[in-house]
């Protein structure tokens, strides 16, 4: 048992250093998304065709992309850093983003849980967002809410790293920096991007969707073509299935014209609905030795598009296969 301590002992002195780089890193990037809502100054935009600038705005819950430059929408990762790299080369985003191009990563959630890399993988969106902050954007997803980590592996993968207080340290601090982080974003020319669907409630603008109800649907809710309107989500067992009548109705109100979100997994790695107006992508498992999802996803996706046309359908064409 002493013999059973001290290694204990050394494997957390051991890591140390690692421990209080992390814990910086979450800090870091935990105060760069504080500045981007200072920034906002309180303002809000109701409607896309009223947002002019050139640059990205964020207020909070929301985030606005420019007229400008590409988007690309990468899927649940759950502790899969394999994929992320993968994407990351296939798009040049390194190379491309030092001569100064304007391309957004926007990831639109659950980054732990059910992988097997999960503090790796959020090591390494945590630094594309603390190294290149105007660029990266980090939704929330549903499992960026504690009990979920608690159940899925996040807090066991803390403690496995760090030690058993340690661990519970981060997985705290990491749980607070979550609850930061926006649920929503829109381009200039009409993309909405979520982790789950849309809340269910009738709203007039984007100032309508502000309590943590609407909040927890965002993160929850999933799109159906069995229905025009909404039903009990017996998929989940809770929540809200949301039909093609809510969505045309809550796109109409916010400007939106297309939807891309993630939140569930399909064995081709993405699902269109709507008229091709609404697009669902999964971005971990294939051949990555990291995910846990080899045996149910085929080929992951991530989703592309140019901010500067039109917006009307998703495509093949900004559907893309994740290389291994």
């Amino acid at each position: 048992m002493i013999m059973e301590v001290e290694q204990e002992k050394l494997t957390v002195n051991k890591s140390d250093k690692t421990w209080r780089d992390f814990s910086q890193l979450v800090i870091g990037v935990e105060q760069i998304i504080r500045q981007e809502r200072k920034l906002s100054k309180g303002k809000m935009r109701e409607k896309i065709t009223l947002i002019n600038s050139r640059e990205a705005f964020c207020h909070y819950q929301y985030v606005y992309l420019p007229d400008q430059g590409t988007a690309i929408f990468i899927g649940d990762i759950h502790g899969d850093s394999v994929s992320v790299q993968k994407i990351l080369e296939q798009e040049r985003f390194f190379q491309l983003s030092e001569k100064g191009e304007a391309v957004y990563l926007v990831f639109l959630g659950d980054y732990t849980n059910r992988g097997k890399a999960d503090i790796k993988t959020l090591d390494l969106v945590l630094n594309l967002k603390l190294k290149h902050p105007n660029y990266v954007y980090l939704l929330r997803g549903n499992h960026e809410e504690i009990d979920m980590g608690q159940h899925y592996g996040f807090l066991g993968s803390c403690i496995k790293q760090y030690g058993y207080d340690r661990g519970q340290y981060i997985f705290q601090r990491v749980n607070n920096f979550f609850e930061h982080l926006p649920s929503l974003l829109i381009t200039r020319n009409g993309a909405v991007a979520v982790h789950g669907g849309i809340p269910v409630s009738p709203i007039k603008s984007l100032k309508d969707i502000k309590d943590d109800e609407d909040m927890m649907e965002i993160r929850w809710n999933d799109p159906t073509e069995e229905i025009n309107h909404i039903m009990y989500n017996y998929k989940r067992g809770g929540n809200y299935l949301f039909g093609r009548t809510i969505f045309d109705n809550f796109m109409q109100a916010i400007g939106g014209k297309i939807l891309v979100r993630s939140h569930e997994y399909v064995a081709s790695g993405y699902k269109l609905l709507f008229d091709q107006r609404l697009l669902s992508i999964f971005s971990n498992g294939g051949k990555s030795e990291e995910s846990g999802y080899q045996d149910f996803i085929l080929q992951p996706k991530y989703a592309k598009l140019d901010l500067s046309k039109p917006a009307e359908r998703w495509t093949m064409e900004n559907i893309v296969d994740i290389k291994y």
